[in-house]
């Protein structure tokens, strides 16, 4: 696969496809907040993270 197929730029920055397609980027633009929105962010677990 070539950096084209893999990648998009959006704004100046390269995303990658597979996360953010084209219509993620359209929800992400027209998307709008309401006044009574609450925004909850924390940080990603950390630690060892094994697969059995």
């Amino acid at each position: 696969m070539t950096e084209a197929e893999l990648y998009t730029l959006y704004k100046g920055i390269y995303l990658p496809l597979s996360l953010h397609p084209p219509q993620s980027l359209k929800y992400y633009e027209d998307f709008t907040f309401r006044p009574d929105d609450i925004i909850i962010a924390t940080y990603p677990k950390s630690g060892e993270f094994t697969v059995t």
